[in-house]
């Protein structure tokens, strides 16, 4: 007789290792067909807390939008700020400016005002002395009497414009003896 080696594993263990996982494979598949069975059958509860979830997913969309919304009116509530704040600078500088200029042209018009009023008085003082000088007689034909000695010199616009020499002789000539003529008027210079 022959002798049989003997096997660790031999046909019996390897059968048994098999029925086991088989075993565990049918476990897994009928509770995965239980699982999908219970998915399957509609349940009230069930139905409200996908539509509560639903509920939670678009509010949370809505929310999310509605925090961008508030952002942007944050930033542009800030630019409206800065740039009400350059209008009001803008607008007092404007003020200020046209405050310089209504009390520069305030100024101005009492100025012309008062040149006004100057023309006035010089034209009412040009009448009165054109009035009092109708009643004399022409320039140039009055005539001055002057006392003194008879030794008189003419000094005339001509020979003071003459040159250097005519008004070195002429201040020479003593105070009392020189008579300027002017348009119209005999005047004493001595």
């Amino acid at each position: 007789m022959r002798r049989r080696s003997v096997e660790a594993f031999g046909l019996s263990f390897l059968d048994c290792i098999c029925c086991g996982f088989g075993a565990v494979i049918l476990f897994y598949v009928l509770m995965s067909a239980q699982g999908s069975t219970a998915v399957s059958r509609p349940d009230p509860l069930r139905a409200e807390v996908n539509r509560l979830e639903a509920q939670v997913r678009d509010g949370r969309l809505s929310l999310t939008e509605l925090h961008n919304q508030i952002e942007a009116t944050k930033s542009a509530t800030a630019s409206a700020q800065v740039r009400y704040a350059h209008l009001l600078d803008d607008m007092q500088k404007h003020a200020l400016d046209a405050s310089r200029f209504d009390a520069t042209s305030l100024a101005k018009r009492e100025h012309i005002n008062q040149l006004k009023t100057d023309i006035q008085s010089l034209e009412a003082q040009a009448r009165r002395l054109e009035g009092g000088s109708l009643d004399r007689a022409p320039p140039g034909q009055e005539v001055r009497a002057f006392r003194g000695t008879g030794d008189r010199r003419y000094v005339t616009g001509r020979a003071w414009a003459r040159g250097e020499s005519s008004r070195r002789k002429i201040r020479r000539w003593p105070a009392r003896a020189l008579i300027t003529i002017t348009a119209g008027s005999h005047t004493k210079c001595g």
